[in-house]
């Protein structure tokens, strides 16, 4: 423990306690101080020092002003601290900048921490107004996150649960140790879907729903479809809305495609392009389902078709197959890596949940 000494950059040492704890003994120690002055002072720093598998410090005030020295990083305490635990750190919830009081990574024994963020500066129920700062605002956000997920989801895991928070996080393809995963959230599909829920692709629909790239089914009155087949028109609108809905500079003018197609810009920008020729010349073909061989084409030639990729030797794809640079690219890149081991069933219909997943590895995101 450290007291203020005459003079005030250098602190006085009233007591060290540096041996080794016998074992069955608490690791607390305390210490009483007598103020028999007339002038007031400031007592409660403290420095722990901890050794183990890595020697860490942890540097702590209780009751005290603005430190002149301080260095956030490494200031998660317990139990924030734990690997198996949930930790929240805090963003504002207006311009969601982290608060100066908002604790960083790592732990002490490197793991990333806080796990995601939560707003705070929020009223409730039980107070309004500017003084409900700090993360016991913003871990309630996250604990609310939780029950849902596991109302949906009731024999989930611990580790499941967390696993779906970081995965749908603000920052869950470039985490750090401020804002960990990020602000934690569930994406924009609606609760009432909870068949979706532990779908091998639910997190890539969860993230199409937010980012634009479908607002529901194109059938029936569901609301996703992840296992349906996709048509080229829709894969046209995938593609689009993934490269932010740009203006197609020319009409490609198929006698098949109107001009009331809700997908009429997306396929005039496609074409334009060069990502596609149609399936003949004067046709698109809107309402063909898309093989996987077809969408490999696409994909490869959206991102420039990039050459080189090594050969993905897949053992049901015959030589000169108009797709086997892009299927090559796709392995290369980790887009895709086959329906099995050792075959890509390239005839094989893609789904809407493959399309969505396969967009999600190309921005990095798994």
């Amino acid at each position: 423990d450290m007291a203020p000494a005459a003079t005030p950059d250098v602190p006085e040492l009233l007591a060290c306690d540096d041996g080794p704890l016998a074992v069955g003994l608490s690791p607390t120690r305390s210490m009483a101080l007598a103020n028999e002055s007339a002038s007031a002072h400031r007592y409660g720093y403290g420095v722990l020092h901890r050794s183990g598998p890595r020697t860490t410090y942890e540097g702590r005030t209780w009751r005290t002003g603005p430190l002149a020295y301080s260095n956030p990083a490494a200031s998660v305490s317990v139990p924030g601290n734990v690997a198996e635990v949930v930790t929240v750190g805090a963003v504002a919830w207006d311009t969601l900048d982290l608060q100066p009081y908002s604790a960083w990574g790592p732990n002490h024994m490197g793991d990333r921490k806080p796990d995601v963020v939560g707003p705070d500066v929020v009223s409730t129920s039980a107070w309004a107004g500017p003084a409900n700062t700090g993360t016991s605002y913003a871990a309630p956000h996250v604990a609310g996150l939780a029950a849902l997920i596991l109302g949906a989801q009731p024999d989930l895991a611990p580790a499941g649960v967390r696993q779906r928070l970081v995965e749908r996080a603000s920052l869950a393809g470039d985490p750090d140790y401020r804002h960990g995963w990020g602000l934690a959230r569930l994406g924009r599909v609606p609760a009432t879907i909870a068949a979706l829920r532990g779908h091998w692709a639910e997190v890539a629909v969860d993230r199409a729903f937010t980012t634009g790239l479908t607002t529901g089914c194109p059938v029936g009155d569901r609301l996703t479809c992840p296992e349906l087949a996709v048509t080229r028109d829709e894969m046209a609108g995938f593609l689009w809305a993934h490269r932010g809905r740009p203006v197609a500079t020319a009409t490609a003018g198929f006698a098949d495609v109107g001009g009331a197609s809700t997908h009429g810009a997306a396929i005039d920008w496609l074409v334009g392009a060069g990502i596609t020729r149609g399936c003949t010349t004067t046709t698109f073909c809107p309402t063909r389902t898309v093989t996987r061989a077809e969408m490999a084409a696409f994909l490869w030639r959206l991102e420039g078709s990039p050459a080189g990729s090594i050969p993905a030797g897949f053992a049901d794809m015959d030589d000169g197959s108009f797709a086997g640079p892009a299927i090559d690219w796709l392995l290369a890149t980790g887009v895709t890596t086959g329906c099995t081991t050792t075959r890509f069933c390239p005839e094989g219909l893609v789904t809407r949940a493959e399309v969505f997943t396969f967009l999600g590895r190309m921005n990095g995101v798994e």
